[in-house]
């Protein structure tokens, strides 16, 4: 894998408390690999129907052919940090690696149809800065997996 990309709706500031854990996150990464993090405004529709266009039409050009696109979504398959790291190992080898995560409401039907895989972290709720560092720290995690790093436990 050449690079890694996060896609969001909602945006984190650099006063935000969990700004200094995904800064930190962030960094590590690097070491294993390029990581760019694309954040959108949270649709602004307030029925879920519009705002799943919304995102979709945000999206549309963002998303290229090469690319393995993972959802995040209440609705996936819930892994272990070693499911997680499988994932990684099964497209280590792309040009890139795509994880979207949605807005409040979560991503459409539509969607999740389209991705290559559909990922959930839990059965739980979670505010989406927080998620956003749980998944920068698992992505961490699976790279110290593959690397045989003692991190992991």
């Amino acid at each position: 894998m050449k690079k890694i990309k996060i896609t969001v709706f909602g945006r984190i500031n650099k006063n935000d408390e969990c700004f200094p854990l995904i800064d930190f996150y962030e960094k590590r990464i690097k070491f294993y690999s390029e990581i760019d993090l694309v954040e959108f405004n949270e649709p602004k529709n307030k029925n879920e129907e519009l705002s799943f266009l919304e995102m979709e039409s945000m999206l549309k050009n963002r998303i290229n052919e090469n690319e393995v696109v993972v959802c995040l979504d209440l609705r996936g398959e819930n892994l272990s940090s070693e499911g997680f790291t499988n994932l990684f190992k099964q497209y280590f080898r792309r040009e890139l690696l795509h994880f979207i995560v949605g807005a409040s409401f979560g991503l459409s039907r539509k969607m999740l149809d389209a991705a290559h895989e559909v990922v959930s972290f839990s059965n739980m709720t979670f505010p989406h800065k927080l998620f956003r560092v749980m998944l920068m720290e698992q992505i961490y995690r699976s790279f110290t997996i593959i690397s045989g790093q003692k991190y992991h436990k």
